[in-house]
């Protein structure tokens, strides 16, 4: 078996899991082999989020109501 197969077999079985408790022990396995994935390296650009926002209140940069008492 090649290690991608193996990756893919275990993607599979990780989809699988019911146990919350298993996948537990899946994520400290994770965190303690200390390896980072070079080859695809997660760097955040300019408007990734951009699509999360649709909808943005007219007043919304308008001081609330609730905060007059220490804005004075």
């Amino acid at each position: 078996m090649n290690s991608e197969s193996v990756k893919l077999e275990l993607i599979d079985w990780i989809n699988h899991v019911k146990d919350s408790s298993v996948l537990e022990k899946v994520i400290q396995l994770k965190n303690s082999t200390g390896q980072v994935n070079e080859q695809h390296p997660s760097k955040r650009k300019f408007e990734d989020g951009k699509h999360i926002f649709t909808y943005v209140a007219d007043d919304f940069n308008e001081p609330l109501d609730d905060f007059k008492e220490y804005m004075e």
